[in-house]
C-alpha cells in the first residue's frame, strides 16, 4: 500500500533513518559513527554494505567485527548494488 504513495527512494530513506542498527542506534546517521566512526555520508560501499547486512537482526550481528555470513551477505549487496547501477536501474536510489 505504501508504494501507492511513496517512490522507492523515499521508502529506503524512512527505513532506513528508523531501523535499529544496535541498542539505542536508530537510524543510518546514528550507526555510521557507531560502527565506524564516520558520518552516514561518508560510509564507504563496504561498510554501507555490513549495515544493510545486519538487518534485521542488528543485536545478533556487527557491522563492524563481522561474522562469515555476515560478510557474505554484504559482498552479495555489494555486487547487487554494482549490478543495479551498471545496467541503469539506480534512478529511484540517486538524487
Amino acid at each position: 500500500m505504501i508504494e501507492l504513495f511513496w517512490t522507492k527512494r523515499r521508502i529506503v530513506e524512512v527505513y532506513i533513518n528508523v531501523a535499529e542498527f544496535d541498542e539505542g542506534v536508530f537510524g543510518v546517521g546514528a550507526a555510521g559513527p557507531h560502527y565506524f566512526g564516520v558520518k552516514a555520508g561518508d560510509l564507504s560501499l563496504t561498510q554501507a554494505a555490513r549495515l544493510a547486512a545486519i538487518l534485521p537482526n542488528p543485536k545478533g550481528r556487527s557491522a563492524s567485527n563481522p561474522g562469515n555470513k555476515t560478510r557474505k551477505r554484504a559482498a552479495a549487496i555489494v555486487q547487487g548494488a554494482q549490478t543495479i547501477k551498471a545496467d541503469g536501474r539506480d534512478g529511484c536510489f540517486s538524487g
